[in-house]
């Protein structure tokens, strides 16, 4: 399945003062560089979703249990605690949360590969 790569530019911003009543959906936004996540939260903020961050596993975890979000993006690299252990911990608190991984070290082949050990313990 291939999708279309869209600048973000031209996304259009959603505003999220427009209807109250509005679902906005809530994103827990995970990593240990409080720079990246600040400004993650930022961003989705402005374009519509209820964004929250966590710096570190554990808080993520506390927090999914209190709001168990719809989506959990992840920094790899968490120190700790493995990126697929918080997913795991997580989707525990939020079944249908969708995970979203980013890894600016690990290659593809080396995250999927932990997933995969992940999923069949």
């Amino acid at each position: 399945m291939k999708f279309a790569a869209v600048p973000i530019e031209q996304v259009p911003p959603v505003n999220p003062l427009a209807d109250a009543t509005e679902h906005r959906p809530l994103v827990l936004v995970v990593n240990d560089e409080t720079a990246v996540v600040d400004t993650l939260v930022n961003i989705l903020s402005e374009h519509g979703f209820a964004a929250v961050a966590a710096y570190d596993g554990p808080d993520a975890i506390e927090t999914a249990q209190i709001m168990p979000p719809e989506v959990l993006v992840i920094g790899a690299e968490l120190p700790g605690m493995s990126e697929v252990e918080l997913a795991d911990a997580v989707k525990s608190a939020a079944p249908d949360c969708k995970v979203v991984l980013l890894s600016g070290q690990a290659s593809k082949s080396e995250l999927l590969g932990r997933v995969t050990e992940t999923l069949k313990h």
